[in-house]
């Protein structure tokens, strides 16, 4: 036999590799890169380049997979097959909870079909059903259910006791929620077909991903095969599928029976549901699991307070009078094309693929920069920093909404925060021929620039490094390494 182990891109055999010091050898890299494998932390599992593979070195993996099955029929060392993994489906149960199996048990006539006009089969009141005698199906104990006449030859015959498969019911309820006090009318029964060839298909499914092997099959099968007989106009159950990740905790599924959970009471008792909202949506992307950790949640709650402070510092400069609303320096512009840079960003972040770890990201950041602004005026233009923040609290309330509700009514709001628009951005504010630059020494900010975009990074470099302000965080230190990120940062490495 053969022992097959490909720990470079498997990320079980990646792990034995590392404990039991087998080498790791790479044979599909990045599109984009290559991979050390002395660097490796994780098994490369994705598609990529085929490399150390001989005569399939240098193609695409997808490609390399058919021309090795091709050579290997070739030589009469192998053949390609499909394996399918389709069974037949047992969908009964011995439960009560379930639907009806529509048959009758005949002795005369066998098993029988309940004649169309009988059908739907209603089951039993549950008071009607014994569950604890051992040994039997619920349905069995009611006698007057059970007992009944066969539909063929009119003699003494037994309902079916057995029900389906709550899969059954779960491969089609989305056709019902459309329309679910429809009548039984056929053919609009058990779905009304007008009500589903509007609603339908599914426009965004959102489940685990232990659905894909079971629920999400069966209910493609019951699809296609209503799409067949042309009771439905679409093939496809769902346009848009989105499996959301776990929250870990000691590197696992939290369980009671692992005793590894956190009560989410304690920790809204704590810390505000709305910390603990904001954290978990923050915690990575949504379609990956994630790792709880005290830490973060006490670094939200800080988030949560620091937000509470400079709507209450705002509250207390805005009492003093204050410079008119048209008289705009560069720091009231640029604090507006932030807003309208943060408005796209948490849009597009909600939008595309429930990013919402990079939405409240960008939320931070504007708070950062609206702190930024009143520590560095000492007289802010009042109507400005109101408009930025009524529009910041807008675009917080999804993520915070008691927190949002309560800010809004802090600036003197009378309505609720959840009766406003979403607000919309200006692409032409936010695509400027100039931008602001971050610039940073250490990871410190240290100050703002306002320059060309695109412009060369060596003339950037001459700007900052003559800059006074700057000059006095790097004079008579040692400059390591200046990193750029075109249009955003600057940042100095001094020792």
């Amino acid at each position: 036999g053969a022992v097959m182990g490909v720990p470079a891109h498997d990320q079980r055999d990646f792990e034995f590799a590392k404990k039991m010091k087998i080498p790791v050898k790479v044979v599909i890299k990045p599109f984009d890169s290559d991979i050390n494998p002395e660097n490796m932390e994780k098994a490369f599992e994705e598609d990529g380049i085929e490399i150390n593979s001989n005569q399939f070195s240098n193609i695409p993996s997808k490609e390399a997979k058919i021309k090795i099955s091709e050579f290997l029929e070739e030589k009469g060392l192998g053949k390609k097959i499909v394996r399918y993994r389709l069974r037949d489906w047992l969908i009964s149960r011995q439960r009560y909870w379930g639907a009806p199996i529509p048959v009758i048990n005949c002795e005369k006539c066998g098993i029988v079909p309940i004649p169309y006009a009988d059908l739907p089969v209603i089951l039993p009141d549950s008071k009607e059903v014994n569950f604890r005698i051992e040994g039997k199906n619920p349905l069995e104990t009611v006698d007057f259910w059970v007992n009944t006449k066969c539909p063929k030859c009119g003699g003494p015959a037994k309902r079916e006791t057995e029900t389906m498969d709550t899969f059954v019911c779960s491969s089609w309820y989305y056709l019902r929620y459309t329309a679910p006090k429809s009548l039984r009318n056929p053919p609009d029964f058990p779905f009304n077909k007008n009500d589903v060839d509007y609603w339908m298909p599914v426009d965004q499914y959102i489940g685990g991903v232990e659905h894909a092997i079971l629920h999400l099959l069966y209910s493609r099968f019951f699809t296609k095969f209503l799409y067949k007989k042309g009771y439905i106009k679409f093939k496809e159950p769902f346009k848009n599928l989105f499996a959301q990740g776990m929250i870990l905790y000691n590197g696992s599924a939290m369980s009671k029976s692992k005793g590894n959970v956190v009560s989410p009471d304690e920790i809204i008792e704590k810390y505000g549901v709305d910390a603990e909202r904001l954290f978990i949506l923050f915690i990575g992307p949504p379609d990956s699991d994630a790792e709880w950790t005290d830490r973060g949640i006490e670094g939200m709650s800080r988030y949560v307070n620091r937000v509470y402070r400079l709507v209450n510092k705002y509250i207390e400069i805005s009492k003093i009078k204050n410079s008119n609303y048209e008289e705009l320096n560069e720091e009231d512009i640029n604090l507006k094309i932030k807003l309208h840079e943060t408005i796209k960003r948490v849009t597009e972040s909600i939008e595309n693929n429930f990013r919402f770890n990079t939405a409240i990201a960008s939320l931070m950041e504007l708070t950062n920069y609206i702190q930024d602004y009143l520590n560095e005026n000492e007289k802010p233009n009042i109507k400005v920093l109101r408009e930025i923040l009524e529009n910041f609290i807008i675009i917080l309330s999804p993520f915070a909404p008691f927190l949002s509700e309560e800010l809004w009514e802090m600036i003197g709001n009378k309505a609720s925060v959840q009766f406003n628009n979403w607000p919309n951005y200006d692409e032409n504010l936010i695509r400027r021929d100039k931008i602001e630059l971050i610039v940073e020494v250490n990871g410190r900010v240290r100050g703002r620039f306002t320059i060309e975009r695109d412009l060369d990074s060596n003339k950037i470099e001459e700007i900052v490094l003559n800059d006074e302000k700057i000059k006095k965080y790097i004079e008579n230190r040692e400059i390591e390494k200046v990193v750029h990120i075109k249009n955003k940062l600057l940042n100095i490495v001094v020792k």
